[in-house]
């Protein structure tokens, strides 16, 4: 469990992805209400490692987790929104239930870009009034899906627009990247971007005795030029870069795992990602941010430990750019179960913590 308090309410999530808003002067007399992301956003989220709120904006949450990240922009809403943020795999661009009782499509709400490419998911079971039921892909006689056969009863929006007035009954139609039957009813399409929402429903001839659900999702893939890295430490974001956050993950790369510095200057638009030691189980990385730019200049420094104390490469290294470079520190060595970092604000004689002597670190654990 992780949590965080803000100047209103204090914040806790769950390793399941789970989110409560706690308001009130004592546990005691506090009320907690739910405000966790969808089923199917916590599915995408892995487990949860970190929640962060921004620290230029309190009312702004990020849950970070194994397989991604989500965010809020206003936790203290009635109702609190959640969407996907880039951090291991595609963004959920779109999600939104077919309306399985009417003969034209269901269309979402996000605008895709025609010059990137989506996964369109569809998800779920129909049953008709004739006691069949079906998928986006396959139909079974009497429901029990002891025997199922592939059928094209799943028409899509043309790729020009998306309509509620649109049939589209001659197609064209969902068609899965792999189109064997898949026993929890999931399949996924690989499609460009159209300028316009994708749409979706299904075909039969009377729609309105149909119950079941059909659940539509859109994912923005990975552009090629942006790794998928796999979070396995601390995240933070910057004090004196607004938009800017850091974290830890895993690259194996020729069978060796190694630590990457991800990075992103503007709220998870681009991200931008630096190699810097090697990865061991016996450690704890952490990373530490300076809150200060001194001398008016417009870097501030990154402190991460990274490394394997078997290789020789386990070390506090720092950047004075943001993350685009890291160098090692001499002092002090780091060991196995070492790792954990922190950063005073200040110090008792009143200077700024702001260099790498000021660090307080944990070498080793025995």
């Amino acid at each position: 469990m992780t949590s965080l308090t803000a100047p209103s309410a204090l914040f806790i999530a769950t390793a399941d992805g789970h989110v409560a808003r706690a308001s009130g002067v004592s546990p005691s007399t506090a009320t907690y209400q739910d405000i966790s992301p969808t089923s199917l956003q916590r599915t995408g989220l892995g487990t949860t490692l970190k929640l962060v709120a921004d620290p230029h904006l309190y009312k702004r949450l990020i849950l970070f987790g194994a397989q991604g990240g989500l965010m809020t922009n206003d936790a203290t809403a009635a109702s609190v929104v959640w969407q996907s943020i880039y951090l291991t795999g595609p963004r959920l661009r779109d999600q939104f239930a077919i309306d399985l009782t009417i003969a034209t499509l269901t269309c979402g709400t996000y605008h895709t870009d025609p010059t990137k490419s989506y996964t369109f998911q569809i998800s779920g079971t129909v049953a008709y009034g004739n006691g069949v039921c079906g998928d986006a892909m396959y139909q079974t006689p009497d429901c029990t899906w002891s025997t199922h056969t592939p059928v094209t009863t799943c028409p899509i929006d043309d790729g020009t627009h998306c309509s509620s007035t649109d049939m589209n009954n001659s197609g064209p139609f969902f068609s899965a990247d792999d189109p064997s039957y898949n026993a929890a009813h999931v399949y996924k399409m690989t499609r460009m971007g159209t300028g316009f929402a994708f749409g979706a429903k299904v075909l039969d001839s009377g729609n309105s005795d149909n119950t079941g659900s059909w659940v539509a999702a859109v994912y923005e893939q990975i552009p090629v030029n942006e790794t998928a890295v796999f979070p396995v430490a601390d995240i933070q974001g910057s004090a004196n870069r607004k938009g800017y956050f850091g974290w830890l993950s895993k690259v194996t790369i020729s069978g060796t795992d190694y630590i990457h510095y991800n990075y992103t200057p503007d709220l998870f638009n681009t991200v931008n990602s630096t190699q810097i030691a090697k990865y061991s189980t016996s450690m704890t990385y952490a990373i530490v941010m300076s809150p200060f730019t001194l001398n008016g200049g417009a870097a501030g420094k990154v402190w991460v430990t990274a490394g394997d104390p078997a290789s020789g490469d386990a070390a506090i290294y720092e950047s004075s750019d943001w993350g685009a470079h890291f160098v090692a520190l001499g002092t002090p060595a780091l060991n196995a179960g070492g790792g954990a970092i922190d950063l005073p604000f200040s110090l008792p004689s009143g200077v700024f913590g702001a260099t790498a002597q000021n660090l307080v670190t944990l070498q080793k654990v025995t």
